[in-house]
């Protein structure tokens, strides 16, 4: 590369201070306004001569394990990224010590081996290598000149640093520069792919949200419109924790005036607890109306759940009620539910029979119990998330709470109305709905 805005030429043993000084300054401006590493080491190349004595020069950056190397002569320069690898042992040793070392003819001659090509040949009778270490101790840099004919003055070695401090601190600038507009193509590039991620994401969130849309339609397809009786009135409450939920309930008449009620929780709650509550409720259609009783109800699903899921895929709990409009008799089993609650006269009691999970074991036995609600008493069914759904300090709905609301409401609709804003108000971030709540309501108006 041919040097550009250079001084004039003088002879190089007569450059006075004062040209070395007017050059460093023009070295400094040409540095200043270099925007890349070549122009830069042409700067140099335009302007060492004048302020340096030398033949030759070099200068390493280091940089961890990425080392720049820029060389060249009076003339020319070339400039590339080498590895420590790459270094000659003499530079090896002159990084590691961080003193600056001046060697004579002699000893270049008896070192030719341990020297960079550059210096080792081309008739340099003296090097000085100027090393630098930042302030934690590691290598920053070192700068190699050589000259022939004449020693270096001290005047040189004066000019040797400022000039090795300067232009390591433009190559420094420089591949800081580089870096950073590496650093921001990447950026981008993983700004673009962020964004197509994201299109991606919400793309297939809102085929989710339709997949779960149908689902939810479907599922609440498969709750029983309920009933109309001139003595009962009936009413349901379904809130799952998610769009979908594990819970199904079911109100079939089953002879005239009579009854069954069934409601269910399976495992889990969202998509798959939906799946098996559809299997659940397409295996109790199947069994309801031949069932004798609640008791037999209860025991029929349980072997076909057995006998179809052996590997307990399908578990659940579920209570199932008989009840007649015309004497108000109830009959009632169990499997791992919550009590039924009776309320009358703004009294509360939990009825409760036990039982064991259905889908667990087809050896199981279950057995009815009976009783009789008075007209104007009212009975609640409801899944475990009703009572156990806790607000933000850790309290739960509770039994207590849920009979109050039930027991002093005007109607079923109201009650259940205002049990819908209690588990929402309980609700309330950072708590949430915890579990699917799915109440069956009924009073004997008659």
């Amino acid at each position: 590369m041919e040097p550009k805005d250079c001084v004039p030429i003088l002879p190089q043993r007569d450059v006075s201070t004062q040209i070395r000084y007017e050059t460093l300054i023009q070295l400094i401006v040409h540095l200043n306004q270099a925007s890349t590493l070549a122009a830069a080491a042409a700067a140099l190349v335009s302007g060492i001569k004048y302020i340096v004595q030398v033949k030759q020069w070099r200068l390493l950056q280091v940089e961890d394990h990425a080392i720049v190397e820029v060389s060249g002569d009076l003339r020319s320069l070339d400039l590339k990224a080498v590895t420590s690898e790459d270094i000659s042992t003499f530079e090896r040793a002159v990084l590691a010590t961080g003193a600056p070392l001046l060697i004579g003819a002699a000893e270049i001659l008896s070192r030719r081996a341990e020297l960079p090509a550059q210096l080792a040949g081309n008739g340099v009778e003296q090097i000085y290598a100027l090393p630098a270490r930042l302030p934690n101790g590691t290598p920053d840099y070192v700068f190699l000149i050589g000259t022939s004919g004449a020693s270096f003055s001290s005047l040189d070695l004066k000019f040797a640093g400022l000039v090795a401090r300067l232009f390591s601190d433009k190559v420094k600038q420089l591949r800081t520069e580089a870096k950073l507009v590496q650093a921001e193509r990447e950026i981008r590039e993983r700004n673009r792919q962020l964004a197509e991620t994201l299109h991606q994401l919400k793309e297939r969130d809102y085929a989710i949200q339709e997949d779960l849309a149908q689902a939810q339609g479907f599922q609440r397809s498969l709750l029983t419109i309920l009933p109309q009786s001139v003595a009962l009135q009936f009413a349901s409450l379904y809130l799952p924790a998610e769009k979908v939920g594990g819970d199904i309930y079911d109100v079939s008449e089953i002879a005239p005036e009579v009854f069954r009620l069934f409601l269910a929780d399976t495992t889990g709650h969202g998509v798959q607890a939906s799946l098996r509550t559809m299997v659940l409720k397409t295996t109790y259609d199947r069994i309801k109306l031949d069932a004798t009783d609640p008791a037999a109800a209860l025991y029929a699903l349980n072997q076909a759940l057995c006998r179809n899921f052996p590997g307990l895929e399908l578990m659940c709990t579920a209570s199932c009620v008989d009840i007649s409009a015309r004497t108000g008799v109830v009959r009632y089993a169990n499997c791992g539910q919550v009590p039924i609650l009776l309320l009358q006269d703004r009294l509360v009691k939990e009825l409760y029979q036990p039982g064991p999970f259905l889908g667990m074991s087809s050896e199981i036995e279950l057995v009815n119990q009976e009783l009789e609600i008075p007209i104007g008493s009212r009975m609640l069914m409801s899944t475990d998330g009703l009572y156990e759904q806790r607000n933000h300090s850790g309290e739960e709905l509770g039994v207590g709470n849920v009979g109050r609301i039930v027991a002093t409401a005007p109607c079923l609709a109201d009650a259940l109305k205002h049990l819908t804003g209690e588990v929402a108000r309980y609700a309330q971030a950072p708590s949430e709905q915890n579990d699917d709540v799915t109440v069956l309501a009924i009073e004997r108006t008659s």
